[in-house]
């Protein structure tokens, strides 16, 4: 394991020894790739709907703020709530956040290329109270918010999906229902390869590379979900969140991925307080204690 100065989200995997580390310019260049993929590519626009169902992950993290940036309402599913109710933001227990300002440009990314996503300034007011949604509401019922039937909704009466970006061994898995959309991205291909109907996310992505980042940017009223659940409201309890681990400016957080697959418990909290990422992975006792020596960490989630 080998440390950069300044990375802003680093990946370790325990069983493997994988080991990936993005700097904030880097993660803003693979954002903003996926954003150009999304938009260029697969011509979606703001309020496109995609579902996401990926494990904590850089790459994960990539697909979702290139989604947010793309203004993409985007619906999450980690594999150990799958087909089961979803956890509802009421269970962090931030009824009240009472927070202003809580955007993602107070994380000091204004300089590093993440502002360039078009995710910043993302707060709201403190009368504003978010109410209990989870972010993978999209994907557990309802129905499009604009009324379109396409010959390709879900069975189940779920949301129509645009695009999905899909973990390759929960692809044709019985213990996942897995949505379908008009394009669909696998991620883990090396392992499990390219089911058909998929596309290998990585190369997609790549192939787009060095591509500017939206020129709208994403307003704070925008949905970020198909519920409705703004990224005011997402920025202002990811704040919350963060305030209420201690987690503060310059801190390096280690997440256990196995922990929490709720994106903003693992990406959201720590980047909106400034903090960088240490994802790990299968990790034993001894290998827990390694990685905060080599990674710096100064905090626990």
């Amino acid at each position: 394991m080998e440390r950069r100065p300044g990375e802003l989200i680093t990946y370790y995997d325990g069983a493997t020894g994988e080991r990936v580390g993005l700097t904030a310019p880097e993660l803003g260049r693979w954002s903003a790739a996926t954003a150009a993929l999304l938009t260029g590519e697969c011509g979606l626009r703001p309020g496109s709907r995609a579902g996401v169902l990926l494990p904590p992950h850089w790459q994960t993290a990539v697909v979702l703020l290139g989604a947010w940036a793309a203004g993409l309402e985007v619906s999450f599913r980690g594999w150990s709530t799958a087909g089961l109710s979803d956890t509802g933001l009421s269970d962090t227990g931030l009824s009240d956040t009472g927070l202003s300002d809580t955007g993602l440009s107070d994380t000091g990314l204004s300089d590093t290329g993440l502002s360039d996503t078009g995710l910043s300034d993302t707060g709201r007011a403190d009368d504003e109270q978010p109410e209990g949604r989870s972010i993978d509401d999209g994907l557990t019922g309802g129905g499009s918010a604009d009324g379109r039937q396409p010959e390709d909704r879900p069975a189940g009466g779920g949301p129509v999906l645009e695009v999905t970006f899909v973990e390759a061994r929960r692809v044709g898995s019985w213990l996942d229902d897995v949505p379908r959309a008009r394009h669909q991205f696998v991620l883990g291909a090396a392992a499990h390869g390219v089911p058909d109907d998929y596309r290998d996310f990585l190369p997609a992505a790549r192939a787009h590379l060095g591509a500017g980042a939206p020129v709208e940017r994403v307003a704070d009223e925008a949905a970020a979900v198909p519920d409705g659940t703004t990224f005011g409201e997402y920025g202002a309890v990811a704040a919350a969140v963060a305030q209420s681990r201690g987690i503060a400016r310059g801190d390096r957080v280690l997440i256990e991925t196995d922990a929490s697959e709720e994106p903003l418990i693992w990406l959201l909290a720590p980047l909106t307080a400034g903090a960088s990422i240490v994802l790990g992975a299968n990790l034993d006792r001894s290998q827990r204690e390694e990685l905060m020596i080599v990674e710096g960490v100064t905090r626990l989630f």
